[in-house]
């Protein structure tokens, strides 16, 4: 079903509740030789437009009992029951009524209408009852209702025969107020005979193709009432018959649109409406006259697309959902983008990043907008228009790129470049005077790669790297005495960030936090450090490692494993770059990790990436998976220098 359309309710009632021997078996099958509706041939000058067996081969118009409750218009709550209590009771109420078909003087009879009631049960409960029990009219159209104890009925007036008319409500379902419900009867006052008449039903006319839909696959036509068109008791549908058309009868006057359901033994069933286009998945809708016919335009059934991925931001755009995802369809008529969903964002644990999925989409050109709801840390985002034919599956890498900090005499992309090193390497953005100072700094010759080694190796950036290691490994924050000894250590050049890490990996607090056992610790670097489970085997392997060689040694030969390096080099890559590594990329890049630490590759990296052209990363941030992303990073700061291909960031 369509992202626009699947919130759509269908004449009056749902699934909640089933009229008893409404299904498709009480209903006689039309004869196929039948003629038209207000065709010369009624037999006789007493018979009624409609009355005719309505043609359509195998289709039994309206032959479907609407089941349901929760969607009766205005209703607080709907139920259903199979016995009226009461009517054998002294007190037991009763209605007396007559039926006619298409005027009166044309009385039903007990095969043309089943009759059932709802009652209102006020008090606590508020809602109405539907009650299955049926009654017919007889011959002459009469019929007597045993109510029980109600005093608020509606009548459901299905009707059965094999003839086109419209079945009906006798009033509307909203609570019960002392004036009474249009339609609806008061058995406290005196209710003797009910006069109806079911209307001549109106019917709707058209064709179905398909396109790449499995073999043996089934297309059936609903009509759906649009918003003041009367519900009614039946679901007017239709299987789409080999010649490709559809008829649909027992319509009362209203507007339309149709339905049409595919399906088949090996798919799930998915629901299209006839003229719905990418930018107008609700199709079109046609007014009907009573009894009358309209004719809706020829439509091709094809499979749904869906658009997924991911946008990479930073912990704080996830907070207190800063960031809303929609989907907009190009509208060629208007030549405008309409957007067609809002998508739910899933943030993935663990990770910087949020999820979107669109589903149900038809052929058309689509693109992602990723609007940033919190202050002026982040720009929005809109990709680049992309074509999404029938059945296919896109996936987007997106990332939000930041605002760059300004300063006086500091170009937009050296600011750009600035602010990037703050938030990248120290989790927060700078001021206006630290950015005039850097700035100065790179204007007066000194070359990027310094500057990005010397938040490397400041002792702000130690400390965060000190407290982070604590909080990832030992699941707890750092102590005072802690913090101090790592970094003074780190200050002499004695160890770096990934010695602390390994320490704290191979140490008695996270051996005892994963179990105590040598098996238990081994299985908790396979979770942390390759981000995977391991074999029992495997298990046993290196805890006999762990035996001979102490814990220190195994840490380090999970720690400088190809696979731990590559994860933490795409990592890195998604941070400052905003896509995932080419190949001969990562070979490089696990190499200049085994050579320079964690430390210092993100130096490096971070400075490459501020060499990259900014347009080309601009464009990679925007859209992920297609030959520019795979060749450019991510204009992680918006300038100007994101949109003049002869700056950097």
């Amino acid at each position: 079903m369509s992202v626009v359309v699947a919130a759509l309710m269908v004449f009056g009632l749902t699934s909640a509740f089933a009229p008893a021997a409404m299904g498709a078996d009480a209903v006689p099958a039309p004869s196929a030789s039948g003629s038209p509706l207000g065709a010369d041939t009624v037999p006789t000058t007493d018979a009624l437009p409609g009355a005719d067996a309505v043609p359509g081969a195998d289709a039994v118009p309206g032959a479907d009992a609407l089941p349901g409750g929760d969607a009766v218009p205005g209703a607080d709550a709907v139920t259903s029951a199979d016995a009226i209590p009461g009517t054998d009771a002294a007190t037991s109420r009763s209605l007396k009524g007559h039926i006619d078909l298409g005027a009166a003087g044309h009385p039903a009879t007990a095969g043309d209408v089943t009759i059932t009631l709802f009652g209102w049960i006020g008090a606590d409960q508020n809602e109405w009852i539907h009650y299955t029990q049926e009654w017919h009219p007889d011959a002459a159209g009469d019929f007597t209702l045993a109510l029980g104890q109600f005093d608020y009925v509606i009548l459901q007036y299905d009707y059965t025969g094999t003839g086109n008319f419209a079945s009906a409500y006798s009033g509307e379902f909203l609570p019960w107020t002392p004036g009474g419900n249009p339609g609806g009867y008061h058995l406290t006052k005196p209710v003797t005979t009910v006069q109806t008449v079911l209307a001549v039903g109106g019917s709707i006319t058209g064709t179905v193709l398909s396109t790449g839909l499995a073999a043996g696959t089934v297309l059936t036509a609903s009509a759906l009432p649009s918003e003041g068109t009367p519900r009614t008791p039946r679901f007017s549908r239709a299987v789409v018959q080999s010649d490709h058309s559809y008829l649909l009868t027992g319509l009362p006057a209203g507007t339309y649109s149709v339905e049409i359901t595919s399906t088949s033994p090996n798919r799930a069933s998915f629901d299209q409406s006839v003229g719905g286009t990418a930018a107008h998945p609700e199709g079109v809708s046609k007014t009907l006259a009573a009894g009358g016919q309209v004719a809706f335009p020829p439509y091709t059934m094809t499979l749904e697309g869906q658009v997924s991925g991911h946008v990479d931001c930073g912990l704080d755009c996830l907070e207190d959902k800063r960031s809303a995802v929609s989907l907009q369809a190009f509208d060629p008529p208007t030549s405008t983008w309409l957007t067609q969903a809002a998508g739910p964002l899933l943030t993935i644990t663990g990770s910087e990043k949020i999820t979107f999925t669109f589903t149900g989409l038809l052929p058309g050109t689509y693109r992602v907008a990723v609007d940033y709801l919190g202050d002026n840390n982040y720009g929005d985002l809109v990709t680049e228009p992309f074509d999404l034919r029938a059945g296919d599956s896109k996936q987007l890498s997106l990332a939000l790129v930041r605002n760059a900090i300004p300063a006086p005499g500091v170009p937009s992309s050296v600011s750009s470049f600035i602010t990037a090193l703050y938030v990248d390497f120290l989790n927060r953005r700078p001021s206006s005077g630290e950015v005039a100072f850097w700035g100065a700094q790179l204007a007066n010759g000194a070359p990027r790669s310094a500057v990005a080694a010397g938040f490397v190796n400041s002792d702000e950036y130690r400390m965060i790297r000190i407290d982070a290691a604590y909080t990832t490994v030992l699941k707890r924050t750092s102590d005072p005495g802690g913090r101090v000894t790592w970094l003074t250590e780190m200050q002499a050049g004695r160890i770096t960030t990934d010695d602390i890490e390994r320490t704290f990996y191979a140490s008695d607090e996270y051996f005892l936090q994963q179990g105590g056992t040598r098996t238990s610790w081994a299985a908790g670097l396979y979770k942390a450090l390759l981000g995977r489970t391991g074999g029992s085997a495997e298990y046993a392997f290196w805890a006999e490692l762990a035996a001979q060689h102490g814990r220190p040694w195994v840490v380090s030969q999970f720690w400088d494993s190809t696979e731990t390096i590559s994860s933490r080099v795409s990592a890195m890559y998604m941070s400052y770059l905003g896509r995932q590594p080419d190949t001969g990329g990562l070979a490089t890049w696990v190499g200049v990790a085994l050579a320079l630490g964690a430390d210092q590759q993100r130096r490096v990296l971070r400075a490459v990436g501020a060499a990259l052209p900014a347009v080309a990363r601009a464009h990679a941030s925007r859209v992920s998976g297609g030959a520019a992303a795979s060749e450019a990073g991510s204009c992680r700061f918006v300038g100007s220098g994101c949109s003049e291909p002869d700056e950097h960031l």
